[in-house]
């Protein structure tokens, strides 16, 4: 996937709305990304979350879905 270029105020609206930091996409597949380091008591933690919707998903319970992921090394 790549970085989606955005126009510039529509970015600054999903920032702001919907915490949207930027837009993955390839074809018809989009992913959308936050990332929020909050204060530097947190600089040592080594967990994160990753959530996501399942659109296509027809049983409403699992449309939207989580995974609690602690590591001791993360590569990107």
């Amino acid at each position: 996937m790549e970085k989606v270029q955005l126009r510039e105020d529509y970015a600054k609206y999903i920032d702001i709305v919907d915490g949207i930091d930027f837009v993955l996409g390839k074809k018809n597949d989009i992913m959308t990304v936050q990332e929020r380091f909050l204060v530097k008591q947190y600089q040592t933690f080594n967990d994160f979350t990753i959530r996501y919707q399942r659109y296509l998903n027809n049983i409403v319970d699992r449309f939207e879905s989580e995974n609690y992921i602690k590591s001791s090394l993360f590569y990107l």
